[in-house]
């Protein structure tokens, strides 16, 4: 029988089970009170906008800010500061500030003394940073900060751009980096007093911090609701913020006059989760109710890991750039869309990346997926390309600012997978970017089908995970068998690979439905085909079984279990798809933008089968950047049969020169 502990380190977050697009559509993403109304003073102060000298062409060249106490001759309500110009290669100690920017507008002045006292002028900013200076200010003391709002000169793009690549360097040197949820919402004492016994037990295990959790609960504390909406505040669902408390050495964390360090906020909120997931299910925990879960999650991890040897974000290797991009960018947005890549400099590794604010977003997003397809040989990038749905992109670009348009992608660089479809690395033309047409990616591969038919079921967008009968409902395994053997019953029975899939009915359509194990941790299934559509069917009495203590269930039913909550996190990967058969009868699974007619190829450098379109005489008038002969890239699929190479014989896609053909993906 497993410990407590045991038992309580095994309840890791579900590995990409919910972001930020699933979570928007029920909930607001920010819980935070109103930020404080403007100050009258304000309006009697006659304050010229301060002008920015020119930083020094010396390397690492940034400005702190002096943050002086309240002075007698001007209103508390007043900031005020100095601006210093320092080199990071020698600056002296500071702190480094994350918060939320947001949208409302910069109109609350921050005055900047000059260093002789004799003249006075004022750098416009948020509330939110307002009110952030406030909480910060000593009340007699000065203090040295770095705010990029305030130490960068924002309507300088070219200087925007400079600083953006010393960001990291700026957070890994601060000797602490503060972070400013806003002010209290009426729950800070909750979170305080739980904090402060955390605190207090330094060495404590996760088994005695779910303990104490789990007491004050039974007095009556409602640290569930309070906990939630600290972590719906806007800072959790921020781009900046990954970087910033990833490579900060020390972080604390300030919600009104309430202070605590990060390892004491990821303490409780891992308690607290631990506890609402045994009592209340996954889907009414903090992973479920908040957007702040996951980015903690991330940020754990970046900082280090959880420590839990079992948990699946230990797969994604580090240096993993665009692993990390497509994981992130479910959870984070930005205000500016430049930032949705800027904001992960620090972990681009061998990635090419040059900030440049004065570029569209389009030309910069575009670049970015270029560098990174030649820096990991690889096209997993198309695990989150959304079909040419954006026109300002190439369809081989995925647009960042929505990561995963059909949930889960077939394989991504931070899944663990053995797919390997095509086992040849993925090499450019030759002439690449040699006059071509910089919406244009050449790759080699081969058609090896086209979609014909769709099952008319199509996967729901929500997966009830605490339901009785969630999995068998979502999946609808019956119902689809039936609808496919009709289908098939009516083509013509002669055909070999009709009577091969007739004869092997429930096996290939369990195998495609969960994607051969595509979103767990091991490919094929590790589960018998015939166990899993048995636990499927009884899926009521199995997770009654879950509901009892481990030592009264036989070994059989330890085994049921076992397979359910596999089941469970493999048919995950079914969200927003649908079944087809291509014209040579062979099963795949694949994103509802797919259409008829689409081509099912196996491209150098992608470890998935890839759908694309052969773009129409209108499509390439309506579209400057489509040449004739042109493909879009529509998503990744997953196709029976053609997963491992070469699985079965006649599958293997035959590389020499004379039958790779070229594809101008556009």
């Amino acid at each position: 029988m497993k410990t407590q502990q045991e038992q309580l380190a095994g309840i890791w977050h579900k590995h990409g089970e919910t972001n930020r697009y699933t979570k928007s559509l029920e909930r607001p993403l920010s819980t935070e009170p109103p930020p404080k109304g403007r100050p009258p003073v304000f309006d009697t102060l006659n304050l010229e906008a301060y002008k920015y000298s020119p930083l020094s062409t010396t390397p690492e060249q940034v400005r702190l800010l002096k943050l002086l106490p309240p002075s007698s001759e001007i209103s508390d309500d007043c900031v005020r500061c100095e601006i210093l110009s320092t080199s990071l290669s020698n600056p002296q100690e500071y702190e480094a500030l994350s918060y939320t920017w947001g949208t409302l507008e910069k109109d609350f002045p921050i005055v900047v003394v000059s260093e002789d006292l004799t003249k006075q002028s004022a750098i416009f900013a948020t509330p939110h940073l307002y009110e952030a200076l406030i909480r910060l200010r000593h009340p007699s003391e000065t203090r040295i900060l770095w705010i990029d709002q305030l130490c960068i000169s924002q309507d300088d793009v070219v200087e925007r751009g400079q600083q953006v690549q010393l960001m990291e360097k700026i957070y890994r040197n601060a000797k602490r980096t503060v972070v400013w949820l806003g002010e209290d919402d009426g729950n800070n004492e909750t979170i305080d007093r739980l904090a402060r016994e955390l605190a207090g037990k330094p060495n404590n295990s996760l088994a005695g911090d779910y303990e104490l959790v789990k007491s004050r609960i039974n007095e009556g504390i409602s640290v569930s609701q309070a906990l939630t909406n600290l972590l719906n505040r806007r800072w959790f669902s921020r781009a900046w913020v990954y970087q910033e408390a990833t490579v900060s050495e020390s972080v604390e964390v300030m919600c009104g006059g309430m202070q605590l360090s990060l390892e004491i906020l990821l303490r409780l909120v891992h308690a607290v989760y631990t506890l609402e997931n045994e009592e209340g299910g996954y889907a009414r925990s903090l992973a479920m109710q908040s957007i702040g879960f996951d980015s903690l999650y991330l940020i754990q991890h970046g900082r280090g890991g959880c420590q839990d040897p079992r948990c699946p974000r230990n797969e994604v290797k580090n240096g993993n750039f665009l692993g990390l991009l497509m994981q992130a960018l479910q959870q984070f947005e930005a205000t500016d869309s430049h930032d949705l890549i800027y904001a992960f400099l620090a972990f681009r590794g061998s990635v090419e990346i040059i900030p440049d604010y004065r570029l569209p977003v389009s030309v910069v997003w575009r670049d970015i997926a270029r560098s990174i397809i030649r820096s990991s040989g690889s096209l997993d990038i198309f695990a989150a390309v959304g079909g040419g749905s954006d026109q300002e992109l190439p369809s081989w670009v995925p647009s960042w600012s929505q990561c995963y348009p059909y949930a889960r992608p077939i394989t991504a660089p931070d899944f663990k997978t053995h797919f390997c479809a095509s086992k040849m690395p993925h090499v450019e033309r030759e002439d690449e970017g040699a006059g071509e047409d910089a919406n244009v990616l050449h790759v080699k591969g081969k058609v090896i089908g086209t979609i014909k038919w769709f099952l008319p079921y199509k996967f729901d967008h929500h997966y009830h995970r605490d339901g009785p009968e969630g999995t068998k409902k979502a999946l609808n395994f019956g119902e689809q068998r039936h609808m496919l053997e009709q289908f098939l019953r009516l083509e013509d029975q002669s055909h070999p690979q009709i009577r091969s899939l007739l004869e092997n009915l429930d096996g290939v359509l369990m195998r495609t439905v969960l994607a051969d194990g595509a979103f767990g941790s091991k490919q094929p299934l590790p589960d018998r085909i015939a166990d899993i559509i048995r636990v499927c069917h009884d899926e009521a009495r199995v997770q009654g079984l879950k509901d009892r203590e481990e030592a009264a269930r036989s070994e059989a039913e330890r085994q049921d279990v076992e397979i359910l909550d596999r089941l469970r996190d493999n048919g995950l990967i079914a969200q927003q798809k649908r079944l087809f058969l291509s014209d040579s009868y062979e099963l795949g699974l694949v994103p509802t933008a797919a259409q008829r007619g689409d081509l099912i190829c196996i491209l150098r450098g992608s470890r998935v089968p890839c759908v694309l379109r052969k773009e129409t005489a209108a499509a390439t008038a309506a579209t400057a950047a489509a040449p004739q002969g042109g493909y879009r890239v529509v998503s990744q699929c997953y196709l029976d049969g053609w997963m491992y190479h070469s699985s079965r014989p006649g599958r293997a896609v035959n590389w020499s020169e004379e039958v790779a053909e070229n594809f101008a993906l556009v």
